[in-house]
């Protein structure tokens, strides 16, 4: 089997992978087109410890799956939560399985990933994907899952202004799923052209050395998480309103993920600002969402390579203002 491999120095596509093996309660997926996504380069990149096969997102057939959850999802296509959790968990049945101190993570904490010919995933983890969603739509689910969760964490319906921070893709499902809720969502950036499709979508945007520090939006998403993000996410928040912190690389385990050393916290402090990081997925509506055509994802995708050129694809997704890069097994 073919698979995507870091071994801790570097990264290659491994030609004589071992074969995933299925346990009672897992799927075995045949991974049809994979996105690149920020823990993959931060694991390549040596910011984030893993050794393994990589990758997250993907789209895939299951062929095979075992025990007594694996009824009917033989010959489905599907897309995958990232976060490995024990269905029977505390946590699970509390519905905070994404907080679950003993979670994995698909391609990134303990588990292999699906940048390979094959990969085992719970079948807990799994959404199926309808006909008339094609596949270059449905790898954005993992996204535009979280999105969809951010914007529940502060009923962004509700809320008058909302500022998105960042212009990466992820950033840009962000506004798209935030704006069909609220009109008032702008996003700040500097990327000429990611502003550009926000012109195109309808979305308010500026870049972002323009706006105004004058403390007056209700939330803002940080999307880009260093320090001086938040302390900019501080400045236009009003004072009592909510920053969310929504990193494209969150943490995989309780000792790896983006740190803010040296964050300034009194102007959180000072205002009575609400932090609230968005790092769980709503799988099955994000699916849902993308089925509808509600979301325009075309531009947000950059090149397509085939697996044995996947260390390209992970090179091309590390330049400045890369969008998705997509890999085919």
């Amino acid at each position: 089997m073919r698979a995507v491999r870091y071994d801790g120095s570097s990264v290659y596509v491994d030609a004589s992978a071992p074969d995933p093996v299925l346990r009672d309660g897992d799927a075995l997926v045949r991974p049809t087109l994979a996105a690149v996504d920020a823990i993959d380069l931060s694991i390549v990149g040596g910011r984030t410890p893993f050794t393994g096969v990589i990758g997250r997102r993907f789209v895939g057939v299951v062929e095979d799956a075992a025990g007594p959850r694996s009824a009917g999802w033989v010959g489905r296509r599907v897309v995958a939560t990232p976060a490995i959790v024990d269905p029977d968990s505390e946590y699970a049945r509390r519905g905070l399985g994404a907080h679950d101190p003993r979670r994995g993570m698909l391609g990134a904490h303990e588990h292999d990933g699906a940048l390979a010919e094959r990969v085992v995933v719970p079948v807990t983890a799994l959404s199926a994907v309808p006909d008339e969603l094609d596949d270059e739509r449905a790898v954005f689910a993992v996204p535009v899952a979280r999105a969809l969760h951010a914007a529940r964490l502060v009923r962004a319906e509700g809320r008058a202004f909302i500022t998105i921070l960042g212009d990466t893709p992820d950033a840009l499902l962000c506004a798209q799923v935030m704006t069909r809720l609220n009109a008032s969502v702008r996003v700040l950036g500097t990327n000429a052209e990611a502003l550009a499709l926000c012109e195109r979508w309808g979305v308010k945007h500026r870049p972002e050395h323009e706006a105004g520090r004058r403390q007056d939006q209700d939330v803002v998403v940080d999307g880009i998480c260093t320090p001086g993000s938040f302390g900019l996410a501080c400045a236009l928040c009003r004072p009592r309103g909510t920053v969310i912190l929504a990193p494209e690389a969150p943490p995989v385990s309780g000792d790896a993920g983006p740190t803010l050393s040296g964050v300034d916290l009194s102007p959180a402090l000072m205002n009575e600002i609400e932090i609230r990081p968005a790092v769980a997925h709503a799988m099955g509506e994000a699916v849902a969402l993308l089925a509808s055509e509600a979301l325009d994802t075309r531009p947000l995708i950059g090149r397509r390579f085939d697996l044995a050129d996947a260390v390209r694809a992970l090179r091309a997704a590390s330049e400045p203002g890369a969008r998705t890069m997509l890999v085919a097994a």
